[in-house]
């Protein structure tokens, strides 16, 4: 913080009448403050250097967490609204608040990259349950503990003793719910005895079925995706094919319908600021 130090010497010299910009605000406002209620040097680094240094912030700019959860903190306090949104918009990528944003946005946000080693996807998830309780934005908890009941890793990472009580109890508690439910929300129609195939018109469909389910396994990891795989059509025919996916789309959107109840938090509609300070 040597840099912001000299910055607020220098400041002092100039005139108090003269105008002050947003950028001094912050620093004067930091220099008051941080004594007794101080902001992390790290989130306050990171804006700076957008403003001082016109550090690139694009929307396209892979962003480590760290600097998305700075730019929010630092965002919210001070009322800094276009870095609050920016960097929450990032963070909804990864840890969507709706189906159709979750579907199209899973494989391709920079914060769970499938490049990423199991370390840090982890402390990813851990952090944003921690920051979603921080900052009250409870829409982002059903994704960040779903992915926490995917993986064993988020509940061994080292900062997990920090996640609320509540959180810690709510996720062990959802996993073997959520090993049942996408699998037979989403592929319940692989059971003849359940959903009949009375249009079905391939003499292989029945065998095809049978071995699909047979390759599932709960919890099927990769129906965390919430989209049609391809290979669930492999030997069918277009009618069973249009039933599959048919129920698929009805199932997937009844999971995320109810997700937040697998861990004990309001509906979807009621995930607003608010809710966390119910909980």
């Amino acid at each position: 913080m040597a840099y912001l130090t000299n910055l607020v010497q220098r400041k002092r010299s100039v005139p108090s009448s003269r105008p002050s910009t947003r950028a001094w605000e912050i620093i004067r406002m930091w220099r008051d403050a941080h004594c007794s209620v101080s902001d992390s040097s790290v989130d306050m680094a990171y804006l700076l250097r957008v403003i001082f240094y016109r550090w690139s912030y694009l929307d396209n700019e892979p962003l480590p967490f760290d600097v998305v959860a700075g730019f929010m903190r630092v965002g919210q306090k001070y009322a800094i609204k276009p870095f609050f949104d920016k960097a929450l918009a990032r963070l909804a990528t990864a840890f969507s608040s709706s189906l159709d944003a979750y579907t199209s946005s899973v494989m391709k946000n920079s914060l769970l990259s499938t490049d990423r080693i199991k370390t840090q996807r982890a402390e990813i998830v851990v952090d944003a349950i921690i920051l979603a309780r921080e900052l009250n934005l409870c829409s982002l908890l059903p994704t960040a503990f779903w992915f926490a009941c995917v993986t064993p890793e988020p509940l061994m990472h080292k900062n997990t003793g920090s996640i609320a009580d509540v959180d810690r109890d709510a996720i062990p508690g959802a996993m073997k719910p959520l090993r049942v439910a996408p699998a037979n929300y989403l592929f319940g129609w692989l059971d003849e005895t359940v959903v009949p195939a009375l249009d079905c018109k391939g003499p292989s469909c029945h065998d095809a079925k049978l071995q699909y389910s047979l390759q599932l396994w709960r919890p099927p990891g990769s129906n965390i995706l919430l989209s049609w795989p391809s290979s669930a059509a492999k030997g069918l025919c277009k009618s069973c094919i249009a039933l599959g996916k048919k129920h698929h789309g009805e199932g997937a959107k009844r999971l995320w319908k109810e997700l937040p109840l697998f861990f004990n938090l309001p509906p979807w509609e009621e995930l607003v600021p608010p809710s966390c300070a119910k909980q």
